[in-house]
């Protein structure tokens, strides 16, 4: 039988459909060696005559560069001559190039032109696509409901991609009624079709317990079994759970081994733990510097962790020059995502002028929009700015609203803030007794603030009974958590005598401690520990030196005090 001794295609049989077949044969390597250039060559060969598959994959060989130079715009023309004989897997080629921009200027509405012809040729991939853009509102207005409309079109031709998105969709309530049970169900119907994604959704059920019992062991099995078919955000679950001991016993150095597999495989999410494992120096060596590359190549894939992430690195002077203006851009950029750190750090940067020109207004704006995304932290500074009237009509009303919305999610500092308003009677009947007890669940919730103010009705025996040896006890658990008025009263106990044997040494020690971290009280009993020598040798310059910071830092008696030594100064004079 002759041969074209080049390419190894039969003489005899060159109808472009055997071209075609015989192309297939050389790229898949199934029943001649595998060649991408015999392939091109083939495809070629059989485009020319007309056969519509042939264009489309002589374009798919421009596109990859597979037996020819990589050509993004030769690619297009046979996509599109393919597609105007009516090939729907051209026409779905040629909508991914407008998506990304290859071999033509990048256009979404073009995208959803394309992906809507093949869908309607029953192009399953174009249906899921079509649906992906609804999904994410990219050249149609966003449409959950659209998208399961035509994920549900996908999943009823079989394909396994668009039956994980309902399961999606279900699972947080986009274009359906949220159901953890229903995700379960598809997801189910994904598995069996050897899905990983469909395998990943499960294992997240099982973690979470949403729609099955809460089983880690059954989810790290799936996650297991999704990342053995190369699913990297299985492998991004298998780190955290690795992270957190969920399943299996806890080891960070495996954890970043997973993180890192993950991470090589562009996922966005790995890549942003990665680097925050650098940060805080978890189963890596801290380096705040590869911290900062790695969330860079996180943020430019669009992950709004790691642009909060950056922000954070600016604003405190990590692996970069501090930067109060680069903050608030990676801060602006991650909370246009819904990123509520981002928006909470936002409003911290208004509120204290970092960046931005300080406007209590705009930082209200911010926490607010963060609350409204269920931060507890904004929310406990949303009752703070009621409280106070920052940046909105003061209401001490509000105030008891927000911090009882906080106090419900476990926000100890909104507790505590509950603890006060009872205290003070701010908005509510005051009441010492009720102040205790929002002061003791805060307190137990780890907030030194409430633990403070518990002992301060210990000592003075207001809603429950005196106990200058319980209130110490108080003192000292915030104090060691660094609470500056609580190391004050402790010195003033150790100084009095109050719960605990007098001594000078330790009320000096704990003044020192206070007055470092900007306590006016502190400051002056410093000033005074220096002028009677207790704790320390007697020194009136050092004490003179104390009562003035005390009376800069707005302690009135302090001032009163340094005036009678410096008028006593100048008397002795010579």
């Amino acid at each position: 039988m002759p041969y074209n001794s080049r390419y190894n295609i039969p003489a005899e049989d060159s109808s472009a459909e055997s071209l075609y077949r015989q192309g297939r044969n050389y790229e898949t390597g199934k029943g001649a060696k595998q060649s991408y250039p015999d392939a091109f060559e083939c495809y070629r060969k059989a485009a020319e005559k007309g056969h519509s598959r042939a264009m489309h994959s002589l374009g798919k060989c421009y596109y990859t560069g597979h037996g020819v130079s990589r050509s993004y715009e030769k690619a297009i023309i046979w996509y599109k001559r393919a597609a105007d004989l009516g090939n729907s897997h051209a026409m779905h080629s040629l909508a991914r190039c407008y998506a990304l921009g290859k071999g033509v200027m990048q256009s979404y509405p073009e995208a959803v032109r394309w992906y809507r012809k093949a869908a309607d040729l029953d192009n399953v991939y174009a249906m899921h696509n079509l649906a992906e853009c609804y999904s994410k509102g990219n050249g149609v207005r966003q449409s959950y409901e659209e998208a399961v409309r035509w994920y549900l079109k996908a999943a009823e031709k079989g394909d396994a991609r668009s039956i994980s998105c309902i399961g999606d969709c279900y699972c947080f309530g986009h274009g359906v009624d949220k159901s953890y049970e229903k995700a379960v169900e598809w997801y189910r119907k994904g598995v069996e079709k050897n899905d990983s994604y469909s395998i990943n959704g499960l294992a997240w059920c099982y973690y979470h317990g949403r729609g099955v019992d809460k089983s880690y062991e059954k989810a790290m099995a799936l996650y297991k079994t999704a990342a053995d078919m190369g699913n990297s955000y299985a492998m991004h679950s298998i780190g955290s759970c690795y992270f957190y001991g969920h399943g299996v016993e806890r080891s960070l150095a495996k954890a970043v081994e997973w993180y890192r597999k993950a991470a090589d495989l562009g996922n966005a999410y790995a890549i942003h733990s990665l680097g925050w494992c650098y940060i805080n120096g978890k189963g890596v060596k801290q380096s705040y510097e590869d911290a900062v590359e790695l969330y860079e190549k996180a943020a430019r894939m669009g992950n709004s962790y790691a642009m909060y992430g950056l922000g954070w690195c600016y604003e405190k002077g990590k692996g970069v020059r501090m930067s109060y203006l680069e903050a608030v851009s990676w801060y602006e950029k991650a909370a246009e995502l819904g990123n509520y750190y981002a928006m909470h750090n936002l409003g911290e940067c208004y509120e204290k002028g970092k960046g931005v020109e300080q406007s209590n207004e705009m930082a209200f704006d911010w926490y607010m929009k963060a609350a409204e995304m269920g931060d507890s932290k904004s929310i406990s500074n949303i009752g703070e700015c009621y409280y106070y009237g920052r940046g909105v009509e003061q209401s001490y009303e509000n105030a008891i609203m927000w911090y009882s919305r906080g106090m419900e999610l476990g926000n100890a500092y909104c507790t505590y803030g509950l603890g006060w308003c009872y205290y003070y009677g701010k908005g509510v009947e005051k009441s010492y007794e009720k102040a205790v007890k929002w002061y003791s669940l805060a307190s137990d919730q780890g907030n030194s603030y409430a633990m403070y103010g518990l002992g301060w009705c210990y000592y003075y025996g207001r809603g429950v009974e005196q106990s200058y040896e319980k209130a110490v006890e108080m003192y000292s658990k915030a104090a060691e958590m660094g609470n500056s008025y609580a190391m004050y009263n402790l010195g003033w106990s150790y100084e009095n005598a109050r719960g605990v044997e007098q001594s000078y040494d330790n009320a000096f020690y704990w003044y020192k401690k206070s007055a470092e971290m900007g306590n006016s009280y502190a400051m002056y009993g410093l000033g005074e520990c220096y002028f009677y020598g207790h704790g320390v040798e007697e020194s009136v310059d050092k004490a003179i030196k104390c009562y003035l910071k005390a009376a800069e830092m707005g302690k009135s008696y302090a001032s009163l005090r340094y005036e009678a030594f410096s008028d006593l100064n100048e008397d002795e004079s010579p």
